[in-house]
């Protein structure tokens, strides 16, 4: 009898420190879009930056939209510090972002 309490009780130990220690599981970005329209970033709810090290293991940008979380290239960040003002201006601002981002790219490869 002894013996079957003491397994219910491990049991039972064992299905509570599985089921509290998968919260603290972190979710990383794993690999990240580089190639994100202006139209998706401005329907961004909110962001957090993924440092490298730790349990991830790239630097990334968590873009949270309709409840899901997607990984963007951390040179988005620039872009949605942007203040949120006329829809039109907007997109034309981000669009010259992006481009000069790209131009300074290409001139650190070279």
């Amino acid at each position: 009898m002894e013996l079957r309490v003491t397994g219910w009780l491990l049991l039972l130990v064992c299905a509570v420190i599985f089921t509290a220690t998968e919260g603290f599981i972190p979710q990383c970005c794993t690999k990240y879009s580089t190639d994100i329209s202006c139209h998706i970033l401005r329907k961004v709810e909110r962001y957090d930056k993924q440092e490298a090290g730790g349990s991830c293991d790239i630097v990334a940008l968590a873009l949270h939209m309709n409840n899901k979380i997607y990984c963007a290239d951390p040179k988005y960040t620039e872009v949605l510090k942007m203040p949120k003002y006329s829809y039109g201006k907007w997109i034309q601002r981000c669009k010259k972002m992006i481009k000069k981002m790209n131009r300074n790219k290409f001139r650190r490869q070279s």
